[in-house]
């Protein structure tokens, strides 16, 4: 009977042990949610000048922006009316100048109506652009530098988001901490840690290693909730929902897929060598109603259908409470995309074979 009981108790730490670790619940693969797989086809749009790049920033006001790699400009705006691109402008500029970056990054706050431009290797360049009067995104003079906070310890940053308060949320923070993530408040010219850890992908290493890994991705704020965000990595397959409270306390990660990047460390203990077998990352979109994850195939000859690694013709829709809403597959490879706010559309860079020209296509759902 003793013995009975003692089973009896391990089983039950061993289940309330596994029921309390976020990580140990089962997440599907993406390929798992066929459920409803839907068919979508594309719509080539016209554009009057060429793109010089596949990457696109985000969708606002009927204009879209994205990187640029002509000449030394390093972001291009198109506005989109009945099916049809015109290039409008080109804004930012690399260098080491004044309003110039070496490792630019943009994000765009709906909510705010802001643009923020940064370089993620100087922290010094950080500025707020009003989207409200757009074109004063083409006027550095209207763009107000944001003053980030100094610290003494090396740090390492990908990218940020904006919250209340002029306070953000970064991707990045001490090299040597444990956090994925740190709060940012220039007005008191402070960082703090947010107690969001790596996530627990079973590889032994230290913790510059795992902001190594880690930083290789991205965060992105629901729109017009602040405390609402998604982080997912640009190897392997992960991403999941980080819910806040107000005082910047963890209230929930949930997992959405949780195939981990799978790496060597090499043997300075800190470097790594990515094994890729069979996941090549993410690209996600965010609406205020739901999440769109296109995940990508590796492959060794870098083909995938006709195209480069870095392309996919499947699209995965979750709501923010981490359900499976639906897949589509799409009738063309993209690189990237967004989605309008109404969630009625895609608009999309994709590529000719033939030429190797991008050129935008848009879904119908």
């Amino acid at each position: 009977m003793k013995n009975y009981i003692y089973l009896l108790s391990l089983i039950c730490i061993y289940v309330c042990i596994s029921c309390s670790s976020p990580n140990n619940k089962k997440t599907k693969k993406l390929s798992e949610n066929t459920v409803g797989k839907m068919q979508l086809k594309s719509i080539p749009l016209l554009n009057d000048s060429i793109i010089w790049n596949s990457k696109i920033i985000d969708f606002i006001d009927n204009r879209l922006i994205i990187e640029s790699q002509n000449s030394d400009m390093v972001y291009s705006v198109f506005f989109y009316s009945n099916n049809k691109f015109h290039k409008e402008g080109d804004f930012g500029k690399k260098g080491q100048g004044p309003y110039e970056m070496l490792f630019p990054n943009c994000t765009v706050d709906k909510q705010k109506e802001c643009i923020y431009l940064y370089d993620t290797q100087n922290s010094k360049k950080f500025y707020e652009i009003n989207s409200k009067f757009f074109f004063d995104i083409y006027n550095q003079e209207t763009w107000k530098e944001i003053h980030f906070p100094y610290v003494k310890e090396s740090q390492l940053w990908q990218t940020f988001i904006s919250i209340e308060n002029n306070t953000f949320i970064g991707l990045g923070g001490i090299m040597n901490r444990n956090n994925m993530l740190s709060v940012i408040y220039p007005e008191k010219n402070k960082i703090t840690e947010l107690y969001v850890d790596f996530p627990e992908d079973g590889i032994v290493s230290k913790s510059l290693t795992k902001r190594l890994v880690y930083n290789n991705g991205n965060i992105l704020k629901r729109p017009f909730i602040d405390y609402y965000l998604l982080y997912y990595c640009e190897e392997g397959q992960y991403a999941e929902i980080i819910s806040l409270d107000d005082q910047m306390n963890v209230k929930n990660r949930k997992p959405i897929v949780n195939n981990y990047p799978i790496y060597e460390i090499r043997s300075d203990g800190i470097n790594l060598k990515y094994i890729r077998k069979e996941f090549n990352g993410l690209k996600s979109y965010v609406t205020d109603k739901y999440i769109y994850l296109l995940p990508f195939s590796y492959s060794t000859k870098n083909n995938y259908k006709g195209y480069p690694n870095g392309y996919s013709d499947f699209l995965y829709v979750y709501d923010w409470d981490g359900n499976f809403i639906q897949s589509y597959k799409l009738d063309k490879p993209i690189a990237t995309f967004v989605v309008d706010e109404s969630n009625s559309f895609i608009i999309a860079i994709t590529t000719n074979n033939e030429t190797g020209e991008f050129f935008f296509v848009k879904f119908l759902f």
